[in-house]
């Protein structure tokens, strides 16, 4: 698996993850929330936000579906999708003052775009990754038209099945484009239902970077997930979780955030490499407390070694490794040695 960058950020199997925070609903579309967002994350020390360009028009063909989501009270509220999904709508200028302020303050800023035209614009303003949401796993115009312009492609895994997954990254790779990042996320508030080790089976199944996708403001489960080794890890970000609309009610607040990304570096570290291996600390003190071969007593040269003659004491250093112990009985002294002298191999 080949590393991929995203503006300035190398994503890999090393060294921390990519963080990225979804905003796409939670800026509620406007500009001055939008920077203000930025501006928390710079603080942060995320690497990215990411939008979402969407058009409810071209999106959705029945404008009467409704969709119910839950408040930060835990009440639920229903709103038909295309006017809820109105009110994320950004016009060019806008994007451009939105990008250009994330330039500004070394923010990587990208999104995800719902319809074929939202990917020009991705373009004009030059946007350096694309996101395709679980929703969009099928959507075959628009996976060929991203994998055309050359940047990584990160795709939400949610409700796709490995056969859908293989389509998308085939359509993908077939435009010559192999910078694919999967990101395992999942919909469900039954924890039970959240299954980590997906993580690992996509990485090894596909053989493709992958990464982890919070489902919500529970950040336990997120500190867990480090144990997979995600090479990018997206949360949800708002400015105030008890605000009016979509998805405020399951993200992280400012103060929330800082925390988050303080414990999500922190304890990345805990993860280490593919190996069993010894601390610092524990470097020293095996030299002072592994043991070596030591003589019990006075013994002259021309003596045979017998098994009652040495013994294994600290520290490792001084003398013969233990486990040549059966070595090193029948062996003739060459040299007259001391009690709890260490033996070593020039004595025998």
């Amino acid at each position: 698996m080949k590393d991929i960058v995203i503006g300035n950020k190398v994503v890999s199997t090393t060294g921390d993850p990519f963080l990225c925070a979804e905003v796409g609903t939670t800026c509620n579309g406007d500009v001055v929330t939008a920077k203000e967002m930025i501006d928390v994350a710079a603080e942060a020390g995320l690497d990215a936000l990411k939008f979402q360009i969407i058009n409810p028009e071209r999106d959705i063909s029945d404008h009467e579906i409704t969709y119910t989501y839950k408040t930060h009270d835990g009440l639920e509220k229903t709103e038909r999708m295309v006017e809820m999904l109105k009110k994320y709508v950004y016009t060019f200028e806008e994007w451009k003052d939105i990008k250009n302020y994330g330039d500004e303050k070394g923010v990587i800023i990208f999104a995800t775009p719902s319809h074929l035209e939202a990917v020009d614009i991705m373009e004009e303003l030059d946007m350096p990754a694309y996101k395709v949401c679980s929703w969009n796993v099928n959507f075959y115009p628009l996976l060929r038209k991203i994998a055309k312009t050359q940047k990584p492609v990160l795709i939400d895994t949610g409700p796709a099945s490995d056969l859908d997954l293989m389509r998308a990254i085939d359509v993908i790779k077939s435009e010559g484009n192999d910078q694919i990042v999967l990101l395992y996320c999942f919909h469900t508030s039954h924890m039970e239902d959240i299954n980590l080790n997906s993580i690992n089976y996509l990485r090894n199944t596909f053989n493709i970077l992958t990464g982890y996708s919070s489902g919500g403001d529970d950040t336990q489960v997120d500190l867990i997930s480090l144990a997979y080794k995600p090479v990018a890890i997206e949360m949800r970000l708002t400015l105030d979780s008890k605000q009016e609309g979509h998805h405020h009610g399951i993200s992280l607040n400012p103060d929330e955030l800082f925390e988050y990304v303080k414990n999500i570096k922190k304890y990345n570290c805990l993860i280490g490499d593919y190996a069993s291996k010894p601390t610092r600390e524990e470097k020293v003190d095996k030299d002072k407390y592994f043991r070596s071969i030591f003589f019990v007593g006075e013994m002259k040269a021309g003596d045979v070694i017998k098994e009652t003659d040495i013994v294994c004491m600290r520290p490792a250093l001084r003398g013969v490794d233990p486990f040549s112990f059966d070595t090193l009985v029948g062996r003739t002294l060459v040299k007259n040695v001391q009690k709890n002298q260490p033996v070593t191999w020039d004595l025998v």
